[in-house]
């Protein structure tokens, strides 16, 4: 946390001393990689999950014939927070590009 606030406290008395907007320098872009990044890898992480559960549950029928070992109510219910998870992580990386561009 320490070193996170000295670079950006570096970028931002550098962009002071040379004119410039902080919004152009490397400090804006790169939380905006990460959460592109991280919304990538939460959609792959959730496809995933839905494609284990629909294997689970129609293929091997794992929840009739294990009903007490497999609680599949609560593996589809993951699946869903899973994608609403990523549409708010998405969500927050696209408003965070259009804020970045903005400026």
């Amino acid at each position: 946390m320490k070193q996170q606030f000295f670079i950006f406290l570096g970028t931002t008395a550098a962009t002071l001393d040379h004119n410039r907007s902080s919004a152009t320098g490397h400090g804006a872009r790169l939380p905006l990689h990460r959460f592109l990044i991280y919304a990538i890898l939460s959609l792959a992480e959730a496809s995933a999950s839905a494609s284990l559960t629909i294997l689970f549950e129609t293929d091997f029928h794992f929840c009739k014939m294990y009903p007490a070992e497999m609680s599949c109510g609560q593996s589809e219910l993951s699946v869903i927070l899973a994608f609403i998870n990523c549409a708010f992580i998405s969500t927050s990386a696209v408003s965070m590009f259009w804020l970045t561009v903005s400026l």
